[in-house]
């Protein structure tokens, strides 16, 4: 499991910031997206294409910046409250983010790669919601248990 804080990445012990790390898969603990930003990850990790998110908050999904390969994004109980900004993730396949509070998904309207979406447990409660994600062309999978729409 790796770490990020707002000084050092730590990954089989600590690593500077300025070296490059060949990993596709990468797992952050207690990180504050308000507090340390996330663009530099893309930089660090180049070949990123898994992210999660672990007991962390994410206020915003332009905290994360642009990850050119990103496919598989999990934040499950990270506050999440709305999608605003989740067009920068451009190669998205896979969003998880049970346990959250998200209820507004216009965000993800025609999003060209989107194929899995879990937002089990969220606050989505409007058939237009479902509408919206209807217009996602490659979308084969939502999960919507415990939603007030379920």
């Amino acid at each position: 499991m790796r770490w990020l804080d707002p000084y050092c990445i730590l990954e089989e012990g600590e690593k500077s910031r300025r070296h490059h790390h060949h990993h596709s898969e990468l797992c952050l603990r207690g990180v504050d997206t308000k507090k340390a930003p996330m663009h530099e990850l893309a930089e660090l990790f180049p070949s990123l294409e898994r992210l999660r998110l672990i007991e962390s908050t994410l206020h915003s999904f332009r905290d994360l910046g642009l990850h050119p390969r990103l496919r598989v994004f999990n934040a499950a109980r990270c506050g999440v409250t709305d999608l605003d900004g989740i067009r920068c993730l451009l190669t998205l396949e896979e969003l998880y983010l049970p346990f959250n509070d998200v209820e507004d998904c216009t965000a993800l309207a025609l999003h060209d790669t989107l194929i899995v979406l879990d937002l089990e447990s969220n606050r989505v409660h409007d058939d237009a919601e479902i509408e919206t994600l209807g217009t996602c062309p490659h979308l084969l999978a939502l999960t919507l248990t415990g939603n007030p729409i379920a």
